[in-house]
């Protein structure tokens, strides 16, 4: 804790003291993604029981984790992970530019919901620039409850419902350079959280976030993807 008050203050004076400071500046936009309605249900040409051994065969033989299987309630429910987000949904496009002290602008642009680095620009004096380096890690991970029940003799209604949950492990590593001398680095640190963003399929996601000082509102939906994938086991 002492450690931060210090690396804190350390920052602070690099924006306050210091005769002829130019510290470099750093700028985010973010565009919302187009949320649409996702097709999640349909009716199955075929009577309850034999619809419902085919869809547990198929499940069996997938890559989703099966959780719980209650024919009673008629209710499969299963599990998912993966490493590319972006496939299945969509949070909307990060624009990020940063121009560092003697430094060229460099810009940054990325999907929310996939892993990422960019650089920040702290600020700087006339002896001392901060510099941060970031690392997104995105994952997702989803709970599905399959549904089937009969309609009437051979007909079946079949509906898929996903939560998913993506957790951003944001990564940021600071280091105070001298500004002539880069390579003489007078101390570092590293901040670690996690961000996560948890819906449901063709629910309305949003919630305020904070980039620097300014506030946006931050969307996400599905993609439509992994409902379409299980919808056509049957």
């Amino acid at each position: 804790m002492k450690r931060f008050l210090i690396i804190s203050c350390f920052v602070s004076l690099l924006f306050i003291v210091g005769c002829g400071a130019k510290p470099g500046s750093s700028t985010y936009d973010y565009a919302a993604p187009n949320i649409e309605h996702i097709k999640n249900k349909k009716t199955i040409n075929m009577p309850f029981a034999k619809a419902w051994d085919k869809l547990v065969g198929q499940l069996s033989e997938s890559y989703f984790v099966i959780n719980n299987i209650d024919k009673e309630s008629r209710i499969i429910n299963i599990s998912f992970s993966s490493n590319n987000a972006g496939k299945y949904i969509d949070c909307g496009t990060s624009h990020r530019t940063t121009t560092r002290y003697k430094e060229d602008t460099r810009s940054y642009t990325y999907p929310v919901a996939e892993s990422s680095q960019y650089s920040l620009e702290l600020g700087a004096n006339g002896f001392y620039e901060a510099k941060s380096d970031v690392t997104r890690n995105c994952n997702l991970e989803g709970r599905i409850n399959l549904y089937l029940a009969p309609i009437s003799k051979n007909k079946t209604q079949y509906s898929v419902n996903i939560r998913y949950v993506l957790k951003n492990n944001v990564t940021q590593s600071i280091r105070y350079e001298h500004t002539n001398n880069p390579a003489f680095i007078i101390d570092r640190t590293t901040l670690q959280r996690t961000i996560t963003e948890a819906f449901s399929t063709n629910e309305k996601y949003q919630r305020t976030a904070q980039e620097n000082d300014k506030f946006f509102t931050l969307s996400c939906g599905s993609k439509g993807t992994l409902e379409q994938k299980l919808l056509d086991l049957l």
